[in-house]
């Protein structure tokens, strides 16, 4: 769980990054987000959620 819980952390910083940067979030990224914030569950707040 733990690993888990790293990975979307980084998943989060990373496509945070693009957006700020305002570039293109690869559709795979945008998929592999939503997956992730699934599995883990409605008590993680990620700041793309809606995105």
């Amino acid at each position: 769980m733990a690993a888990r819980g790293a990975l979307l952390d980084a998943t989060e910083r990373y496509a945070a990054e693009l957006v700020r940067r305002g570039l293109p979030m690869p559709p795979g990224l945008r998929d592999d987000l939503r997956l992730q914030r699934r599995i883990r569950g409605p008590h993680r707040s990620g700041s793309l959620r809606n995105r």
